[in-house]
């Protein structure tokens, strides 16, 4: 995931085109949506840090918390399908 400037929101990543998907099936569909949901938890969680960080609204900033909750569970389950955050290919 690119890096954001310091005190710059970071992005998520592009999503790849439909027809990418559409031409896997199978464990090569599996493992590529693994990728993508975990590279796309990696950018979530970066927002999320930064709204912690730098926000100022208290709904907002609880908002961030339970994503940031649910965003490390999930990443943790995505994990034991593939070990530590894959890099995302193209």
């Amino acid at each position: 995931m690119p890096t954001a400037a310091p005190g710059a929101m970071p992005s998520l990543p592009a999503m790849p085109d439909a027809a990418e998907l559409q031409g896997l099936s199978g464990e090569q569909f599996d493992n590529r949506i693994v990728e993508l949901f975990s590279a796309n938890h990696e950018g979530l969680l970066g927002s999320v840090t930064a709204e912690l960080a730098n926000g100022v609204d208290p709904t907002v900033k609880g908002i961030a918390d339970q994503l940031k909750v649910t965003a490390d569970t999930e990443q943790q389950q995505l994990e034991t399908l593939t070990g530590p955050t894959p890099t995302p290919t193209r």
